[in-house]
């Protein structure tokens, strides 16, 4: 029997088993130059679909955009329905799913989490849409047994493309 190898995504599938399992060996056996897909990052602390050159493995489980108007809504008595006012685009949101693994994955979890707690906006690289200015506004953080070295954030993210 080979050595598995932690940095190879099928391994590393084999080593952790239930969902941490599942969801890795979505992502092998594909060829990251064919997607439609870039780096992923805040503030230079990368987050790739793949492994690369970084201390930590970390891969991009899902992203969520959400975009919309900002509306002022008038209800009368005694008259059906509503009328609107519009107050302009709303501010973008952006929600990732990242999943930092690997013997090392407390490094690049210390590394997001310091520039998380800083109060200024920071440059989010979106694998898809290119640069923002954001803010970051949560994230929560899972951890299991079933996912060994491995844990999940959800980050919440929204833009910020002026200052007062």
């Amino acid at each position: 029997m080979s050595k598995l190898d932690l940095n190879n995504p099928l391994d590393f599938a084999r080593l952790t088993q239930g969902s941490l399992g599942a969801l890795i060996s979505d992502f092998a056996g594909r060829d990251p130059t064919r997607w439609d897909l870039q780096e992923g990052s805040y503030n230079n602390i990368k987050f790739h679909i793949f492994t690369d050159t970084s201390e930590y493995q970390a891969a991009l489980s899902s992203v969520q955009d959400s975009y919309g108007r900002r509306k002022i809504k008038y209800k009368f008595p005694y008259v059906d329905g509503q009328t609107t006012d519009d107050l302009g685009r709303a501010a973008s949101q952006y929600t990732f799913d990242i999943l930092i693994h690997g013997p090392r994955y407390l490094i690049g979890f210390q590394k997001l989490i310091t520039e998380f707690n800083k109060p200024n906006a920071g440059k989010l690289t979106h694998p898809v849409l290119g640069n923002f200015q954001v803010a970051v506004e949560s994230w929560e953080i899972s951890h299991t047994n079933e996912k060994r070295q491995a844990m999940i954030l959800k980050v919440s993210f929204t833009e910020h493309n002026f200052t007062i």
